[in-house]
């Protein structure tokens, strides 16, 4: 029997095309390389592991690899890409220091939801020096 070479999936293929060009790479580039290196992946399949590879990518949700509410992490295999400007299909790899915390949430009216988690400020200090007096008017 023929040994047959088992293909990655298509988000590692992602993956391996993103770190073969160090920096942003296009949605184009990314297909490109993959279609030099692996042969029969469908294009639309690749886009939409792009989308689900995105943390902040607004149909990311839409996927079942991203349907439940969570903090992204640079740890978790979805959470891989950054997208830097929005329709113009560019990403670069995702970097928490970088590009910040991102979240899916359910929204008020019950939907997955993408959205940038602002600083925790729980974790801060005040000290009498972060406390900023306003001079009094004085009424005539």
């Amino acid at each position: 029997m023929e040994n047959l070479r088992q293909l990655p999936f298509v988000r590692e293929m992602i993956v391996e095309a993103v770190e073969s060009i160090s920096g942003q790479i296009s949605y184009r580039e990314i297909i490109s390389w993959i279609n030099s290196n692996y042969s029969g992946i469908n294009e639309k399949t690749i886009r939409a592991q792009i989308i689900v590879l995105t943390v902040n990518h607004e149909s990311r949700v839409h996927y079942p690899e991203i349907n439940t509410p969570r903090i992204t992490r640079s740890d978790n295999v979805y959470d891989f890409l950054f997208r830097l400007r929005k329709g113009e299909g560019v990403v670069e790899r995702y970097e928490v220091e970088k590009h910040g915390i991102w979240e899916v949430y359910q929204s008020s009216d019950n939907k997955l939801k993408i959205r940038r988690q602002i600083d925790n400020l729980t974790d801060k200090v005040f000290t009498p020096n972060d406390i900023l007096v306003l001079p009094q008017k004085t009424v005539p």
